[in-house]
């Protein structure tokens, strides 16, 4: 056995027998093999390749080896085999790895034995999460290489293109867990993350950072009215898998007291009975599942206040002043409006008089003023909250008379006054009674 060969080298190999010697000489042939490795995803085509180099023997035969040792055959199992000229080198083309496999090329030269190298497929994973987001906002994208052969780490070059042209910025994490971050989005895009590994190929996904909308409906409730409240996905590409709801970082759902759910998984609604207080609530969609499972949310508002209203009572052809009062509101109303039966009331300062306090902490007011009214009327005072919410409140002008009926009584005697109001409505039927002395404004006690 010779020792570790370094170098081409000759021997000669002697017989001596009586007086006779017989001798040959024997060649030792260096031979270089080299081959190439891949880093391939589950259902590529890995391509590797042998090349002999260095040899001053004739090759006469070389093959690929799977790792059970039986030479590959061109056309079967998903190998596709092409022998460079004097059996130098050989390429591999094979399809169906589905796990780590080691390949051997073999090169044989006649009787003189043969010579090999081993050659790893990699088969690796990406876990590639795509983004969702509003128009404006930051679309953050991942890649993570899973599965692979502890080999190949330090190979790892990642990148990020889209539309064919490379990104060089917005982009974090590592090779082997990259982090693509676009901020300002507006319109869906394409992106491409690639991970190459230097002399073994590369492996890549496509992802998509998807511009979505959400249109959510806040609910505004006074005393005894139930939440109704819903968010509404669209313009996605591929649809959400579920919607969920949730309340100061808990979750909500359908059954919890007072609590009723449609949970459809792009338009979810939820109605909540018995609140008397402002409350904040989160709608949120997820697109995916597992490892790439996608959420995205929208805030919702129940803004619960109170609304007040001042009717009064008037004598005939007078100016009756009515007023209404909104409070507890987190956002002021986008406008008031005065209407009667025969429809919006417009400000003229003369037979209609409008004045609308501005809003702050919360609370607003505004006052109606009519001139000359001869009979009762209702008026309605509109606060509109959103565009699909208002909150209103009647005012009732009560048109009554009054009669007194004077008294005659002697010096020193005591002398009874009658004062009549009629033709008042049932919300005055109980009016407060008060006498005044004129002649000094004094309350007099009527008792």
């Amino acid at each position: 056995m010779l020792s570790t060969v370094i170098i081409d080298a000759t021997y000669s190999c002697s017989f001596a027998a009586g007086d006779g010697t017989v001798a040959v000489e024997a060649t030792v042939d260096k031979v270089v093999v080299t081959t190439t490795e891949a880093v391939i995803l589950d259902g590529d085509t890995a391509t590797i390749s042998c090349a002999i180099s260095d040899n001053s023997l004739s090759v006469t035969a070389i093959q690929w080896e799977d790792s059970d040792g039986v030479a590959l055959v061109n056309g079967a199992g998903g190998a596709t085999l092409a022998t460079a000229s004097s059996n130098l080198g050989l390429q591999l083309d094979i399809t169906s790895i589905t796990t780590d496999t080691n390949f051997t090329c073999r090169a044989t030269f006649g009787n003189s034995g043969s010579v090999s190298d081993a050659s790893l497929i990699d088969v690796a994973n990406i876990t590639a999460v795509p983004a969702y987001l509003e128009s404006g906002g930051d679309a953050v994208m991942s890649c993570t290489v899973e599965d692979l052969d502890d080999s190949n780490d330090d190979l790892a070059i990642a990148s990020w293109e889209s539309a064919n042209t490379a990104i060089s910025s917005g982009i974090s994490g590592t090779n082997l867990s990259t982090i693509l971050t676009v901020t300002g989005l507006t319109i869906d895009t394409d992106y491409t993350c690639a991970i190459a590994f230097t002399g073994k190929g590369s492996i890549s996904a496509d992802l998509t950072a998807d511009v979505v909308t959400i249109t959510t409906v806040d609910a505004f409730i006074t005393t005894g009215e139930n939440a109704t409240i819903s968010c509404t996905i669209a313009d996605y590409q591929s649809s959400p898998v579920s919607a969920s709801w949730s309340s100061g970082g808990s979750s909500i759902s359908d059954g919890d007291p007072g609590i009723t759910i449609d949970d459809t998984a792009t338009s979810p609604e939820l109605i909540e009975s018995g609140l008397s207080a402002d409350k904040n609530f989160t709608c949120e969609f997820t697109f995916g599942t597992g490892d790439v499972a996608v959420d995205i949310s929208q805030d919702v508002t129940v803004d619960f206040y109170t609304i007040d209203s001042n009717s009064t009572i008037v004598l005939d052809t007078s100016d009756p002043t009515v007023s209404c009062d909104i409070s507890g509101l987190q956002n002021a109303p986008s406008a008031v409006v005065w209407s009667d039966s025969d429809g919006t009331l417009t400000h003229d300062g003369s037979s209609v008089t409008i004045v609308t306090d501005t809003w702050a902490d919360g609370d607003q007011a505004s006052t109606l003023t009519v001139s000359a009214l001869s009979a009762d009327k209702n008026f309605t005072c509109t606060f509109t909250l959103s565009s699909s919410a208002d909150a209103t409140e009647e005012a009732l002008v009560d048109v009554v008379n009054i009669t007194a009926v004077d008294a005659v009584v002697l010096a020193g005697s005591d002398g009874n006054l009658t004062c009549t109001l009629s033709d008042a409505e049932a919300s005055v039927a109980n009016p407060t009674v008060t006498w005044i002395d004129t002649s000094d404004s004094s309350e007099v006690d009527s008792a």
